[in-house]
């Protein structure tokens, strides 16, 4: 497991530390100047640690996310911006955490976002995983779909990336969150989806005083992950692509 000494500020989600292992592996190789692009940084948990290490911009249409994103990374050189039409330049680094399930044409966005990364250029996506698993969270989030892995391969495939590596998260505790969500959603009392998927990225965060809870309760479960690699089994999956 990667970074298993915790930097539980600004907090991420119980989901946020299940990927946060391999999206440091996909990092690591990055030079310090090497520039990243996150669409959809949500509040900037993720933004702002990479935002310390790297040349940061991010993406996120929700202007309350937006403002709570902007003053977490600005501290350490990052910006977010409301638009991709407000972006300039390539960038050795394109992610987008939890946003591609959000867009009904995923493959459309996944090609404009692939048009700013760099050749040689890496591209990590993590997404909810699991076709048959759509419930009422997936409804009252915003979700048009979840994935697995073939169809997230084949996905990246069609906009020209070479799929490194995908990998499963979640099993067996995030079965267990997510029937909690599925049995306490309320989708009838949902708002049109463009709203649900701007609240999506505030729904359920940790405050700064609970942090270590998330961070605490996903070190077992990412133990299991990083030793037993479940190639069937999971709530989320993370995809590491590359552009040559």
């Amino acid at each position: 497991m990667s970074a298993l000494t915790p930097d539980l500020d600004p907090p991420l989600t119980f989901g946020g530390w299940l990927r946060h292992d391999t999206i440091v592996e996909a990092l690591a190789g990055l030079p310090a100047d090497g520039r990243v692009l996150e669409i959809g940084p949500g509040l900037g948990a993720m933004g702002t640690r990479i935002a310390e290490r790297h040349p940061y911009l991010g993406v996120e249409r929700d202007a309350e996310s937006r403002a709570v994103a902007a003053q977490r990374v600005e501290p350490h050189g990052g910006r977010v911006v409301a638009s991709l039409d407000e972006v300039e330049g390539n960038f050795q680094v394109v992610c987008a955490f939890e946003v591609l399930e959000h867009i009904e044409d995923d493959r459309e966005a996944l090609a404009t976002w692939v048009e700013r990364l760099a050749r040689p250029g890496r591209a990590i996506f993590s997404t909810p995983a699991g076709p048959d698993r759509m419930g009422p969270w997936d409804v009252v989030a915003g979700h048009h779909r979840r994935y697995s892995p073939e169809t997230m391969w084949q996905l990246l495939e069609s906009v020209g990336l070479e799929v490194e590596t995908i990998r499963l998260l979640g099993w067996p505790v995030g079965y267990v969150s997510e029937w909690v969500r599925n049995r306490v959603a309320q989708p009838e009392s949902a708002a049109d989806i463009t709203t649900q998927t701007h609240e999506s990225g505030r729904l359920l965060q940790p405050n700064s005083a609970s942090g270590w809870l998330t961070w605490g309760l996903s070190v077992p479960q990412r133990v299991v992950t990083d030793v037993l690699r479940p190639r069937r089994l999971g709530t989320g999956l993370v995809a590491v692509a590359r552009r040559r």
